[in-house]
């Protein structure tokens, strides 16, 4: 992405762009492989071992589909998400990375082989941090990148980078700086830059998703990210008291409705 933004080459960092949104996809199973008319006439009857409950079953998939549309059909037969399980047939390991090879190509020089299915167990949040979302959202260098790239003229490439940090859980340590709100009794506007980076309007208006997110739920104890923010009413008061409120009303209300249009674009001053 930096070397397509210094060639500035839009084009190039834009397809760079919708291939990580397509990543994401079929990552977590969304993109449905192409399975043609003629994948439907040559069902196969599959023996399957589950491991590592030793559960055998069978599964009627289509002998000419990828195993990215067996991947979802077992994936509906087990309840579990696609990528949570790796296959083996006659010896060859196969993982998501594989969901375009067709299936009549895994089979073919052993047709009544048993597909082994394993599942891969880990906890919630171990399955969080291997994500791929997880490690763009808090490798603060992969996000200070994007960030960069909404600074580009071009609003439709803009809508495509925002959709993408839209899709990331929230950065950690954007989060935490809110949560945490250390500032002094009487902070100024340089203080608020360690909580707020008001030279940069997309970034800061990241930063406003998050409070606005936590304030839109029943006050009381509320969750950001699985981390408790404590009582909203207290973070609240102490966001106003230190003059939160009337720093952005300053900010926004000084700025000409052309000067935000450039900064941020008609669908975020929207």
């Amino acid at each position: 992405v930096t070397t397509a933004l210094e060639e500035n080459n839009s084009k190039k960092v834009s397809r760079i762009i919708i291939l990580m949104n397509y990543f994401l996809d079929r990552f977590e199973g969304k993109i449905n492989s192409p399975v043609g008319v003629e994948y439907q006439n040559h069902p196969v009857e599959i023996s399957i071992l589950l491991r590592p409950d030793s559960e055998s079953r069978k599964a009627v998939l289509q002998f000419y589909s990828p195993l990215g549309h067996a991947r979802r059909r077992l994936a509906n037969l087990m309840h579990c998400s696609p990528v949570s399980f790796s296959f083996q047939y006659s010896g060859e390991k196969y993982d998501f990375c594989d969901d375009e090879v067709l299936l009549s190509s895994v089979m073919r020089y052993n047709p009544n082989g048993q597909l082994i299915v394993y599942k891969i167990r880990k906890t919630e949040e171990e399955e969080l941090k291997e994500h791929p979302r997880f490690i763009l959202a808090n490798n603060q260098d992969y996000l200070d990148r994007l960030f960069s790239c909404l600074n580009h003229e071009d609003s439709a490439f803009i809508d495509d980078v925002w959709e993408l940090l839209m899709r990331l859980p929230v950065n950690e340590k954007i989060e935490k700086s809110l949560k945490k709100l250390n500032l002094p009794d009487n902070p100024s506007k340089k203080d608020w830059t360690t909580v707020l980076d008001f030279s940069h309007r997309h970034k800061m208006l990241y930063s406003l998703q998050i409070v606005e997110r936590v304030l839109s739920r029943t006050p009381g104890t509320v969750k950001e990210s699985g981390k408790k923010w404590g009582d909203i009413r207290v973070w609240s008061t102490e966001f106003f008291s230190k003059g939160g409120v009337d720093l952005l009303l300053d900010i926004f209300l000084n700025e000409s409705i052309d000067d935000i249009d450039k900064k941020l674009g008609k669908k975020f001053v929207a």
